[in-house]
């Protein structure tokens, strides 16, 4: 592994999306943000931000009910 060529690093700014979002608090653009269409999906559907912290460890699948992070039930996610 160690004599594998390290690929070579790409600037993020050279990367555009096709949707430009701005975000916009009480009137005023506080950023332009440049995202994919899953991205742009996720932010257009008014989504609700709450602060967490690592030793939340909430995790993506995660139900939010009454102000409490709840994990999912394993059945959603083995088909039964």
């Amino acid at each position: 592994m160690a004599d594998e060529a390290i690929p070579e690093l790409v600037s993020p700014a050279l990367t555009m999306y096709p949707y430009d979002i701005a975000l916009i608090i009480d009137g005023t653009v506080f950023q332009v943000l440049n995202v994919d269409g899953q991205a742009a999906a996720q932010f257009m559907a008014q989504p609700t931000f709450v602060r967490v912290t690592s030793s939340d460890n909430v995790k993506i699948g995660w139900k939010y009910v009454n102000g409490q992070f709840v994990a999912p039930d394993p059945s959603e996610f083995s088909g039964q």
